[in-house]
């Protein structure tokens, strides 16, 4: 009888292993590249995803993620010793993927162990996982996303990808443009949120008291002055978002008086009568492209309830028909209105105001209840997290979108041109 030796040969094992041995090495060069090129951080979890993948099949069991299954397969209908067949225990499988939060699980549904018996089990995977908090989503069916953080994102200080290591900065001014995206902030869930300005419209920008407002509105005015094809203009009575911006500007406004905020606001009024002229040459409706010649206008007004609610009556309307004139034809003469207040509410602005606002993208940044801890904001801007107290009820964690616009908002004398 020959040998298994005389059929194959040690030179030929060899070759049949190289295969397996370059997949092994393979494997070991991207975990290892992986984590020299991860931060601290980011470690915490690639030792966390290693960790739930190899005690997953006692885990899945015990938080009733598994399923018996007690059909024969295969030859196993063909049995013929008499003995039952026993009953195989199945478990849905999983990847893991860490980044500086936590760890992202992706997993397939089984019969019975669909989303709710995964919605079921939250706490115990949380506690065996060592997690903060879990969040269990279905983005497709047949598919089962478990989202585990070690840290909340909110809590997290997030250096800005405009400064450098030591805080200098990393941009060069006027190396970008309008066709570059803002990171704008990050939600709960450690997502970057990014828009781009010229795609976008108007904005709010809402939230009580140290909730964020001011780092948010100076991170939207950071990446602005580091574009070429952006003018600003900057309202604000307490000077709060345009000290750091005063040489940057094109014009600055910090009166509180709602006249010298309307002679700054009908300036980009005649900007836009100018630039209407511009349609019949280049027979458009609207301008989508923006240069240093024709650059989009970013007009900021900050505490904007300072005009809206201003005891010279007279005054405040003629500034409400200015703001209203601008929010509802500017964006398509590359105005872009961004306000900024505390509470959206309808003695700060107009229906009319409101229903333009409506129709555009609006940001909210709220904070958590208050507990022992500080609170911080939900809406986490790009160079770090606000902290900041949050009123009893209306309280939120997640960064999300204004029904209506409100503000606080600021004023404008006559401002220095760059």
């Amino acid at each position: 009888m020959l040998t298994t030796n005389q059929y194959i040969s040690p030179a030929l094992t060899a070759w049949l292993l190289v295969p397996v041995a370059v997949l092994v090495a393979g494997r070991l060069a991207y975990a290892s590249v992986r984590w020299l090129r991860a931060d601290a951080e980011t470690r915490v979890s690639l030792g966390q995803a290693r960790r739930i993948r190899r005690t997953w099949k006692r885990l899945a069991p015990m938080a009733d993620l598994a399923v018996k299954d007690s059909t024969p397969a295969g030859l196993e209908h063909l049995n013929t010793d008499g003995k039952p067949v026993q009953p195989k225990i199945r478990i849905p499988r999983i990847t893991a993927r860490a980044d500086e939060f936590g760890v992202t699980v992706t997993a397939n549904t089984l019969p019975r162990v669909g989303l709710e018996a995964w919605q079921d089990a939250a706490d115990d995977l949380r506690n065996g996982w060592g997690m903060t908090r879990v969040k269990i989503t279905q983005p497709k069916p047949g598919q089962i996303t478990a989202r585990g953080f070690r840290r909340e994102p909110l809590d997290a200080l997030v250096p800005s990808p405009l400064l450098g290591a030591d805080g200098t900065l990393a941009v060069q001014p006027g190396s970008l443009t309008t066709a570059d995206d803002v990171l704008f902030a990050w939600d709960e869930d450690g997502q970057r949120i990014r828009f781009n300005l010229a795609k976008s419209a108007h904005g709010l920008i809402a939230g009580v008291t140290r909730s964020g407002k001011s780092i948010t509105v100076n991170t939207l005015l950071a990446y602005a002055s580091l574009m070429r094809d952006v003018q600003l203009v900057v309202i604000d009575p307490n000077l709060a978002a345009a000290a750091p911006w005063w040489r940057t500007a094109h014009k600055v406004c910090a009166s509180t008086h709602p006249d010298e905020a309307s002679d700054a606001l009908a300036w980009v009024r005649e900007e836009m009568d100018r630039r209407e002229k511009l349609f019949w040459s280049a027979r458009t409706d609207r301008i989508t492209t923006f240069s240093e010649e024709l650059p989009l206008l970013l007009v900021v007004i900050d505490e904007v309830a300072n005009y809206t609610r201003h005891s010279d009556r007279k005054a405040r309307e003629r500034f409400e028909a200015q703001l209203l004139a601008i929010a509802s034809q500017g964006a398509k003469f590359g105005v872009r209105l961004w306000l900024i207040t505390q509470k959206p509410s309808a003695d700060v602005l107009s229906t009319a105001m409101r229903t333009n606002l409506w129709r555009s993208a609006r940001r909210t940044v709220r904070c958590r209840r208050a507990s022992r801890s500080p609170p911080s904001a939900t809406f986490a801007p790009p160079c770090g997290c606000a902290r900041s107290t949050c009123p009893p009820k209306r309280a939120g964690r997640s960064a999300k979108r204004c029904a209506r616009p409100d503000s606080r908002s600021a004023t404008c004398p006559s401002a220095p041109t760059t």
